[in-house]
């Protein structure tokens, strides 16, 4: 049984009495959009120079960080956040709507930025600024459209406070990611591994947090948010802090974390582990006693888990299994994608791309930075294609799992599955999870490792 969004989106693919033909190039046009357009943007955001952080104004300064790079990707990431909260609430508004937040996003954010790095230069956090300004401009604009709907005044109000909690955990977990990114540059390679594992922790906890906040929303979406969008954050930073890894070895102790990562996701699908949780859910909450009965009724597609009824956790632990894989898939081709463009682009001689052996970097107290080598980057490439082929198999074994053991699981979701796949609403606000990660991504690697805290530095 279909979620009656899901339903919806179904009967409008179909609707329209379009030729064959016609249906067949609109999905051309439709994956050639999809596909080529995001990457273009960050190809050619990658790609600009960022100038001299020591300087803003003169010729090779960082005024195209500021002017250009830095607006537009953060312009981009907060139309990307309105859109998905317009298609939670099933309220979607033409893009010429959105072109005032546009225009005030961009303006805000040099109007904000360029006087405090004016008057204070690059430091850390920054970015939590420019990421503050982009979602708060965003989500006014969001609430000033949805003013203008007075049919639906009282449940868009509580709709949208609730979708606020979703941005505020994700505010969160940018900041977590950032704490993350500057120690992992800083700490020695024992401890970078300690790193991963306490962010997969932060992670677990703040996915289970935004599904409880998406409960109001079709649960297709409150599972790509939940399951996806927070995944993804985390494997788009985790991925391109690689170059800060100092010892080969560590590469092994974060696919070892990984791998006890997507067991654990798969052990959390067997019927022990489902009496373990409902024990330890009834000590925590101090109502151990009151209902320690396992459910088995399957007739709750909108199940997303929460209670004793076994049926609807196995299909969200299944989803989050899934959207995990898919994740680190994204993330790896992402890094492969962009990490030439930063390794060989105009912007490889700032730290840690510098591929100068000549130039000699320094910390504040002297000490010496490392840079990355060749054979460093090399690793980083090796490592994530190698891990390429594991996740692949890790999703095959999943797969086989559910077709084979947890049969019933199999035979709700795979329905589901092949209409996700050819839903352009659905996959459209997948893209959009993607290119707002990996754009935030991009913008806080290059700002925490190269720009943002190069004034400490003096070459």
């Amino acid at each position: 049984m279909l979620h009656k969004w899901l339903a919806k989106q179904e009967e409008e693919e179909r609707a329209g009495g379009h030729s064959r033909l016609t249906l067949l190039l609109r999905r051309l046009m439709f994956w050639v959009a999809v596909l080529l357009l995001p990457n273009l943007v960050t190809l050619a955001l990658a790609s600009t120079p960022l100038g001299d952080p020591a300087d803003i104004f003169s010729r090779h300064g960082s005024w195209p960080t500021l002017m250009f790079v830095n607006p537009i990707i953060m312009t981009v990431i907060g139309y990307l956040s309105v859109t998905a909260y317009f298609g939670c609430v099933e309220s979607p508004h033409p893009f010429k709507a959105f072109l005032p937040m546009i225009f005030v996003t961009y303006f805000m954010e040099i109007l904000v930025l360029v006087p405090l790095v004016w008057l204070f230069g690059y430091f850390e956090f920054i970015g939590l600024i420019s990421f503050g300004i982009a979602y708060i401009t965003a989500f006014i604009a969001a609430y000033v459209l949805e003013r203008f709907d007075q049919s639906r005044a009282e449940e868009w109000q509580r709709l949208f406070w609730q979708y606020i909690k979703i941005a505020v955990a994700n505010f969160v977990h940018l900041a977590a990611l950032c704490v993350y990114v500057i120690f992992f540059r800083e700490v020695p390679a024992n401890i970078q591994p300690v790193l991963s594992f306490g962010l997969s922790i932060f992670t677990f906890i703040n996915r289970k947090t935004i599904l409880s906040f998406s409960d109001p929303f079709p649960i297709e979406l409150g599972m790509l948010i939940s399951g996806f969008w927070v995944n993804n954050m985390t494997d788009m930073f985790q991925t391109l802090a690689y170059p800060n890894v100092k010892n080969p070895m560590t590469f092994l102790y974060i696919w070892a974390l990984q791998f006890c990562g997507d067991v654990a996701n798969l052990i959390f699908l067997t019927h022990p582990w489902f009496v373990f949780r409902i024990w330890i859910k009834g000590i925590l909450t101090g109502k151990w006693g009151a209902n320690k009965n396992v459910e088995n009724n399957d007739d709750l597609p909108d199940d997303r888990g929460h209670s004793n009824n076994r049926p609807g956790y196995l299909r969200r632990q299944a989803r989050f299994y899934f959207w995990r894989i898919v994740s680190k898939l994204a993330a790896i081709v992402f890094y492969l994608f962009i990490s030439t463009v930063l390794r060989y682009g105009p912007n490889s001689q700032y730290y840690n791309f510098s591929e100068d052996p000549y130039i000699s970097l320094t910390d504040e107290s002297g000490r010496e930075l490392s840079r990355l080598s060749d054979k460093d980057y090399l690793h980083s490439v090796i490592y994530v294609s190698c891990n390429a082929v594991f996740v692949t198999l890790a999703g095959l074994a999943g797969y086989f799992l559910l077709r084979f053991r947890y049969t019933d699981v199999y035979v709700h979701l795979a329905p589901v599955a092949k209409v996700l796949r050819k839903n352009k609403a659905f996959i459209g606000y997948a893209v959009a999870i993607v290119a707002h990660n990996g754009l935030l991504a991009l913008a806080f690697i290059q700002y925490h490792q190269r720009i943002w805290w190069y004034d400490s530095l003096e070459p």
